[in-house]
Order: C-alpha cells, then sequence, then structure tokens
C-alpha cells in the first residue's frame, strides 16, 4: 500500500498496539475480570487493526481478491449489526456510541 517500507512498518507497530490492546479487553471481557465492556465492539476492534495491517503490507489486494472479499463481508456484518443496535438504542449514549461503530465498519467497506 505505501512506497515505503519505513510507513508500512509505522502504520504495523501503530495497529500492532491498537490490536494488542483490543485483544487484552477482549481477553479480560471473556474471562469476566476487569471492567464491564462489549465484547463485540473489542472484537471488531481486533479485526480492524489486523485488516489495517494487511492493507499496509497489500496482502489484502483489492475487492476481486478473497482476502478483499472477506473483509468486505466481515466488516459489513458489523455495519449492519451496529446499525440495527443504533436504532435500538434508548439512551443517546447507546445510540452516538453505535452510530459511530457503524461509520467505523462503513469506512471499512468502503
Amino acid at each position: 500500500m505505501f512506497g515505503s517500507t519505513a510507513w508500512s512498518v509505522v502504520f504495523t507497530l501503530v495497529f500492532a498496539v491498537t490490536g494488542g490492546y483490543a485483544l487484552i479487553r477482549l481477553s479480560r471481557l471473556l474471562a469476566g475480570q476487569g471492567a464491564a465492556g462489549d465484547r463485540l465492539v473489542e472484537l471488531f476492534h481486533l479485526l480492524m487493526s489486523l485488516a489495517m495491517i494487511g492493507m499496509a503490507w497489500a496482502f489484502t489486494a483489492g475487492p476481486p481478491a478473497p482476502g478483499g472479499v472477506v473483509q468486505l463481508v466481515v466488516f459489513g456484518a458489523f455495519a449492519v449489526w451496529f446499525a440495527y443496535r443504533a436504532a435500538t438504542r434508548v439512551t443517546a449514549h447507546g445510540r452516538l456510541a453505535n452510530g459511530y461503530h457503524l461509520v467505523m465498519g462503513a469506512c471499512m467497506v468502503w
């Protein structure tokens, strides 16, 4: 994706940190430890981080490639799920948080 290997390394490090953080949070939530949180959101963040690392090295190719199709399906499903949650949440905070994740999913599809 980048013309420079240095930029690919920088983006890999950044998304490895965000993915690691999401993995730790997801692990704690699955183990019933730590603060309350949303397992699906943490899974979403982890998968986005992995996809972004793949993009930094052009592993996912474009939409016609198998990796691109998988990415479109996975993040499309997340976007639909968060659209549903944004529409059905009662509180403004719940709608805003789910709307934010909907936009992130749509960006990953785009």
